[in-house]
């Protein structure tokens, strides 16, 4: 089974490189920005302590694995523990564009609602991203252009995006300079590995379902504008058509979708829903595929586990990996969800169909 010696795992706080952690976990995922979390000695009298551990300091932090940097981000939250006599502070980090999920445009950008007009997702997000010095990175066709679409100035930046790239069947996500990365989704047919419960290198697999985040049909309402009238497009759960005792309606607001956009963003919305309703975790002994690479997330592997409802062999997309790291081990938790659900497709099946 391979795996990577702890001296190739270099954790680095404001340009030095920092030794001293007991544990740390690295994510990444297909839809989401990349985070670092990691213990560190809780050392008060230090000065050296206290100056690489400031409160709200945001200070530059990189992860390298065998060499090459794997993140680039910055210091968010660093709490002690909360034992009474704590010996360590729980640190975590986010990547750059992290900073567009807290905050809206800045105050000179922001004066009155910014709309963009006849520009494709692309040009928009760089336009939004120039006054944070971030880049963007379209992998692909970002798709058609937006007739006309508005950022209110209570709007966070990556809620605005993420609506525009559901539209599009797109999803926004890092790499590892820190950079936004508007991709698709991979699409199945190309498995890195097949895994079964019960076998190396899987140590445990279960599923993660959200009932609660399952609906028979979800209905969006595009926005009333001066001289156009308002529209509304219900999308229907395909795994539900025809069981007419199930009545689990929901509806939503597309503030920023055109008459002709309606349909899109709604097929979009039902088909993400499987996505957050209907998800596995597979925990494995190592960082490493079996092509030697570290796990990633937008790629797809086979599972078998009854235990956690995949009755049959089944091709899921990894939404997110996360890399685990103590004294004692070196492990994985993969989150898998069904493939095609961030392109707009509802599944054929289910893993429990048999």
């Amino acid at each position: 089974m391979p795996t990577i010696p702890s001296g190739d795992v270099e954790l680095r706080l404001d340009g030095k490189r920092f030794q001293g952690w007991p544990s740390l976990d690295f994510g990444r995922h297909v839809d989401a920005f990349s985070s670092v979390e990691f213990d560190a000695p809780f050392e008060p009298d230090s000065a050296a302590f206290r100056e690489a551990f400031r409160p709200f300091s945001y200070a530059p932090v990189e992860l390298l694995i065998r060499g090459k940097r794997k993140f680039n981000g910055r210091l968010v939250h660093v709490e002690p523990d909360d034992e009474p006599n704590a010996t360590t502070v729980k640190v975590t980090a986010y990547s750059l564009p992290g900073v567009l999920a807290d905050c809206t445009e800045p105050a000179e950008e922001s004066s009155k609602p910014q709309e963009f007009k006849k520009l494709n997702i692309a040009d928009i997000a760089r336009r939004l991203l120039e006054p944070f010095g971030l880049a963007f990175i379209m992998v692909g066709s970002p798709g058609p252009a937006f007739d006309r679409v508005k950022i209110d100035v209570e709007d966070k930046v990556f809620d605005f995006l993420t609506d525009l790239a559901q539209q599009r069947g797109l999803v926004l996500s890092d790499n590892e300079n820190g950079d936004v990365v508007c991709w698709q989704s991979v699409e199945p047919g190309r498995s890195v590995v097949a895994l079964r419960d019960g076998m190396q290198p899987v140590l445990k697999a279960r599923a993660v379902f959200k009932p609660q985040e399952y609906y028979s049909e979800i209905t969006g309402y595009s926005r009333k504008r001066k001289g156009k009238k308002a529209s509304k497009y219900t999308a229907r759960n395909e795994r539900l058509a025809g069981v007419i005792d199930i009545v689990r309606p929901m509806a939503f607001r597309m503030s920023d979708v055109e008459r002709g956009d309606a349909a899109t963003a709604t097929k979009a919305k039902i088909a993400r829903m499987f996505a957050n309703a209907c998800g596995f975790e597979v925990d494995v002994a190592t960082w490493l595929d079996p092509g030697d690479e570290l796990w990633a997330a937008n790629t797809t592997l086979k599972l078998l586990a009854p235990k956690a409802f995949v009755y049959r062999e089944t091709e899921l997309l990894v939404r997110s990996a996360w890399l685990h790291a103590d004294q004692d081990s070196e492990t994985a938790t993969l989150g898998l969800v069904m493939p095609g659900v961030f392109s707009g497709k509802q599944p054929e099946a289910l893993p429990w169909d048999v």
